[in-house]
């Protein structure tokens, strides 16, 4: 039970509940806002809280934490959000809408395709390279298994950890060594 109070579990199972509610309501406005920029606002969300769990733990070590322990709490609150994460777009595609990957299949060739126009005045594509696009786009697989959430989820944690290392960065504060020269020896 203690290991809930720690703040990178506790607040990781916070930003993953409230990951979970953002995205499963951006899925409620419709396929342009779940697959459009909205998807990305929870990203937000996830970062606020590691910081908060970095900033809490290192409240609780008298204003200090070392950089090492910043990551591993703030990539415990990544973690445990990317977990919640995968577990509601499991659930969304395979029990709320088991359709949702045609839908998101037929999103994606259209938004490609007017990406295609939109770029053909500053770049000249042939038409057998229009054809590979558009039939790599068709031809991806858009399902959300296991399999491909895993994928994901292992993807996902090392871009995590990335943005984990920055935060650490920003919020770790060493203690001064007893033995450091910053003190006047005089």
């Amino acid at each position: 039970m203690n290991a809930l109070k720690a703040p990178g579990v506790k607040f990781g199972l916070i930003s993953g509940l409230v990951y979970s509610i953002i995205i499963t309501l951006i899925f409620s406005g419709g396929i342009n806002s779940f697959q459009g920029w909205g998807r990305y606002m929870p990203l937000i969300t996830t970062v606020t809280f590691a910081l908060l769990a970095g900033f809490s733990e290192r409240k609780l070590n008298g204003g200090y934490i070392t950089f090492g322990r910043a990551v591993l709490v703030m990539g415990t609150v990544f973690i445990i959000s990317e977990l919640m994460f995968n577990i509601t777009e499991v659930l969304l595609y395979n029990v709320v809408d088991p359709d949702l990957h045609n839908k998101v299949k037929a999103y994606m060739v259209e938004k490609t395709a007017e990406t295609i126009d939109l770029f053909s005045g500053a770049i000249s594509y042939k038409q057998d390279q229009i054809d590979e696009i558009m039939d790599a786009v068709r031809d991806a697989d858009y399902r959300m298994n296991m399999y491909n959430a895993g994928s994901r989820f292992i993807v996902y944690s090392i871009l995590d950890f990335v943005i984990a290392v920055i935060l650490a960065i920003i919020v770790r504060r060493e203690p001064k060594s007893s033995n450091s020269l910053d003190h006047d020896i005089t």
